[in-house]
């Protein structure tokens, strides 16, 4: 009989959460796994080609539909297109090896970003008043570098302390926006944001010197990335002192 009227109350309460999300816009956390790719822009472009992202942020919603938060991203691609130090470490068309042999070196693009941001939402109504059209503004910090793999491990040009001379290690300042599509089910079962995300970056280069320019490289870089993001949210919603989350 206890199990009965244990399961009547989830019910029961469970309903009453979804009845609100259809009907009241209410407050919340939402923890949020992201996904991006991006296409890049300005000093970006020059240096990489496409990048991906994946990462987490933290909202607080609140009951008048705006949002405050925290977040971090990991930034990766395959497409290298500033390869220029390669050649000041090669003999002719080859990178010679310790051992003799012609080594392989993979390079790859590597960063992140770190970031508080904040927006509101327009709801749609005939859908509920915690779901619409989301617009958020951030400022943060970018670092990017090019990540640079001696395959075989036998370049002694390339050891870790070599390395520092030629990876680009690049941050700076940074701006991010975004428009997406919101989803909070009433029944907790799919949540969700997409749609469009730019970002916008002041840098410099951070190492002392470049080997293969034989100079420091102090200019001022704008860095640019747009592209397509989502996110798969997990709600905890405030109500009666009770916490509901969907899964």
């Amino acid at each position: 009989m206890k199990k009965c009227f244990f399961l009547l109350f989830s019910l029961i309460a469970i309903n009453g959460v979804a009845q609100s999300l259809r009907d009241t816009s209410i407050a919340g956390t939402l923890i949020a796994g992201n996904f991006g790719y991006f296409f890049p822009g300005g000093d970006f472009a020059k240096r990489f080609g496409n990048t991906s992202s994946v990462g987490g942020t933290i909202f607080r919603k609140t009951r008048s539909n705006y949002f405050i938060g925290l977040g971090s991203d990991f930034i990766y691609g395959r497409n290298v297109k500033d390869a220029s130090f390669i050649d000041s470490i090669s003999s002719g068309n080859d990178l010679i090896g310790y051992t003799g042999t012609i080594a392989e070196v993979a390079l790859y693009a590597r960063g992140f970003t770190a970031y508080a941001t904040a927006g509101t939402l327009v709801p749609i109504r005939r859908i509920n008043p915690n779901s619409g059209i989301l617009f958020t503004a951030g400022l943060g910090f970018l670092q990017h570098k090019i990540r640079i793999v001696d395959l075989d491990e036998i370049l002694l040009q390339l050891d870790d302390t070599y390395k520092k001379g030629y990876d680009r290690l690049t941050n700076g300042i940074l701006l991010c926006q975004s428009v997406q599509f919101l989803n909070l089910d009433a029944h907790h079962r799919i949540n969700f944001k997409i749609g469009l995300e730019f970002k916008e970056a002041l840098t410099r280069n951070r190492r002392s010197w470049n080997f293969d320019e034989r100079r420091q490289d102090e200019a001022l870089r704008f860095d640019l990335m747009f592209g397509l993001s989502g996110s798969w949210i997990l709600p905890f919603y405030s109500k009666s002192e009770e916490r509901f989350y969907s899964f």
